[in-house]
C-alpha cells in the first residue's frame, strides 16, 4: 500500500492543479515550517510544480511520536504544541498511512472547507467519482448539485454535503446506466454488478469526509457505502420514485421560510441527523422530532409556508 499510494501521489504531483493543492495543504498546521520551507516556498511563490512530491515527502517523514492535528498526525513538534499530546495514543502512523492520507485528501473533491473521497475502491471508482461530482469549478459543480436535486435548503454543513454528494452521484450513474430512457429503472443486481465492474466498489466501501477549516480539523469514515446506497435510494434506482424520497423530504423538511426562524439551529440539528445517518444507516427518532418542531414553528411563523414533500415516501421507507 505504501508503494502504491506514494507511486500514485508521484504521478498525480506532475499533473495536479496547483491551486486547489495549495488550498487544501495550508490548512495542515505548520506546513512551510522546517524542512519544508524550502519546497513550500517553490510551490507557492514560484508555481513550481516539480516541489510539490518532495514536499510531501518531507511531510510523511516528519513524524513524531504522540502527536496529532486529527486530520494529520505528525506535523506538529512536541516544542511547539506540548498540548497535542495524545494520552495512551500509539506511535506516531506509520509511513502507508501517512502516504495514504495524503492520497485520500489531496484527491479529493473539495466544497468550500470540506472534502470528500472514497476508499476500499479501485482507482476508476475514484476518478469517476471525482468527475461526476466536480466537472467543473468548486462553486460551478455546487450550484449544479443544487440545481438538479432541485434543494431549497440553506446553510449547508459538511455531512449534509455529504450526503447530497452521494445522492447526486447515484443520479449521474444511474443516467449513464439507463442511457436515453432517463426514467428507466435499474434491476438491483444490474446496479451492484455495475457498482463492482466498473467501478470496484466492494461491500467495505467508505466514503472519507474531511473537515478543514480554520477551526478543528476534522476526518470522518463512513463505512458499507454500497449497503447504503441501496437501502435509502433504491426505489430511485429501480425507477419506483421520480425524485429521491430521502433527500427531497429532509431538504423539503428543513428548508425555512419565516425569519424568525432560527436558521442555524435548523441546520446544526439537520447536521446531526445526517451524521447518525451516514454512520449507523439508520433514523434517530429523538432528533427526526426535533426537525419536525422546527419546521412546525417555521410553518406557524410564516406568511407563505409551503408543505414537506415526499413525507409518506420517506416514513413508508421506515416501517
Amino acid at each position: 500500500m505504501t508503494n502504491n499510494c506514494r507511486t500514485l501521489l508521484n504521478s498525480f504531483a506532475k499533473k495536479a492543479e496547483l491551486d486547489q493543492v495549495r488550498r487544501i495543504l495550508r490548512n495542515i498546521p505548520n506546513i512551510g515550517l522546517g524542512e519544508r520551507e524550502i519546497y513550500w516556498e517553490r510551490l507557492v511563490n514560484k508555481n513550481d510544480k516539480s516541489a510539490l512530491f518532495p514536499l510531501l515527502e518531507t511531510l510523511v517523514k516528519s513524524q513524531e511520536e504522540g502527536y496529532s492535528t486529527l486530520i494529520f498526525p505528525t506535523i506538529i513538534s512536541s516544542g511547539r504544541a506540548p498540548n497535542f499530546y495524545l494520552a495512551g495514543e500509539r506511535e506516531a502512523p506509520q509511513e502507508e498511512e501517512a502516504w495514504k492520507t495524503l492520497y485520500l485528501l489531496l484527491t479529493s473533491v473539495q466544497f468550500r472547507d470540506t472534502l470528500l473521497n472514497l476508499d476500499n475502491v479501485a482507482e476508476e471508482g475514484r476518478r469517476d467519482w471525482r468527475l461526476k461530482l466536480m466537472p467543473e469549478s468548486a462553486s460551478a459543480s455546487f450550484k449544479m448539485i443544487i440545481s438538479e436535486l432541485e434543494l431549497r435548503s440553506r446553510n449547508i454543513g459538511p455531512f449534509f454535503l455529504s450526503l447530497l454528494a452521494i445522492a447526486y452521484w447515484v443520479r449521474r450513474v444511474k443516467l449513464s446506466i439507463s442511457g436515453p430512457s432517463k426514467s428507466r429503472g435499474i434491476l438491483q443486481k444490474e446496479w451492484i454488478d455495475k457498482l463492482k465492474e466498473k467501478y470496484g466498489f466492494r461491500d467495505d466501501t467508505v466514503l472519507v469526509v474531511f473537515r478543514m477549516g480554520r477551526g478543528k480539523k476534522e476526518v470522518h469514515y463512513f463505512g458499507a457505502l454500497s449497503q447504503f446506497i441501496i437501502k435509502w435510494f433504491k426505489e430511485y434506482i429501480e425507477g419506483g420514485e421520480q425524485r429521491q424520497s430521502l433527500i427531497t423530504f429532509l431538504d423539503s423538511l428543513t428548508s425555512i421560510s419565516s425569519n424568525r426562524t432560527n436558521a442555524e439551529l435548523v441546520s446544526e440539528v439537520r447536521e446531526k441527523f445526517v451524521f447518525h445517518l451516514l454512520k449507523y444507516h439508520e433514523i434517530n427518532g429523538e432528533l427526526l422530532a426535533q426537525l419536525v418542531e422546527l419546521r412546525v414553528q417555521d410553518t406557524l411563523n410564516s406568511k407563505k409556508p409551503f408543505g414537506v414533500m415526499s413525507a409518506q415516501d420517506f416514513f413508508a421507507r421506515l416501517t
